[in-house]
């Protein structure tokens, strides 16, 4: 495996699906899965890229499903063609799958972190007006005039 897959791209993509989803898994990338046809249905997966492996992991963490790790030895596996990985288009594809499992973190923390922001903002023009670059910010700000 590429050392940047292996030392970064392979634990970030781990580490980020352990923390939206609170799933304790040492690596989501790579290795074996086994699971039965009647599970497999339950899933419901849809992908067809290097992301299939951690929408196996995702939907079965937000199914509640048992997951259990047996460590086990990556071996060259004797192919004569090159990797057809391509990494930042298959890590884009992987973060866009987990963020859009997990509504959470694509839209209600942003939208609590920009309401707060505005709400900041406003409380200080509440409290005082400031003057940036001869351009005076206040409550009267907010109205527009127009004759």
């Amino acid at each position: 495996m590429p050392f940047f897959n292996r030392f970064i791209g392979n634990p970030l993509l781990t580490g980020l699906t352990n923390f939206f989803y609170g799933c304790r898994l040492t690596d989501t990338q790579t290795g074996m899965r086994a699971f039965t046809r009647k599970i497999y249905n339950t899933m419901n997966l849809k992908t067809s890229g290097m992301e299939f492996a951690s929408e196996m992991v995702i939907k079965a963490t937000l199914a509640d499903m048992k997951i259990s790790q047996t460590p086990i030895t990556l071996r060259p596996d004797g192919r004569s063609r090159p990797p057809h990985l391509r990494s930042w288009r298959d890590g884009w594809r992987h973060l866009r799958l987990m963020l859009l499992y997990s509504s959470d973190w694509l839209f209600i923390l942003p939208s609590l972190l920009l309401a707060l922001v505005g709400l900041s903002g406003f409380v200080i023009l509440l409290l005082r007006s400031s003057i940036i670059t001869e351009i005076i910010f206040d409550l009267n700000s907010l109205i527009v005039r127009h004759d």
